[in-house]
């Protein structure tokens, strides 16, 4: 779990060029919640979108990795991150 670190810029999908960067990451049970947002690269700088601010849920044993789109688990998540 290591390479889920608040901070890191990841490819989400192989060959596709888009990068996110992790912003937030709170360990919930089982599973690990990474708020995301997609970045890009102009001038040597970072500039993010936070429009597109999203949740990935990676399971913690198999390290799997998928959008998290349950409403109830959205609402736990956002709780334990304030």
């Amino acid at each position: 779990m290591e390479q889920y670190k608040e901070g890191t810029v990841f490819e989400l999908y192989e060959n596709d060029p888009q990068e996110y960067i992790i912003l937030k990451r709170v360990e919930l049970e089982e599973d690990l919640y990474l708020v995301v947002v997609p970045v890009s690269n102009e001038e040597n700088k970072l500039k993010m979108d936070t429009k597109k601010l999203f949740l990935l849920k990676v399971n913690k044993g198999l390290e799997n990795i998928e959008i998290e789109c349950d409403n109830e688990v959205i609402k736990k998540v956002i709780d334990n991150l304030f």
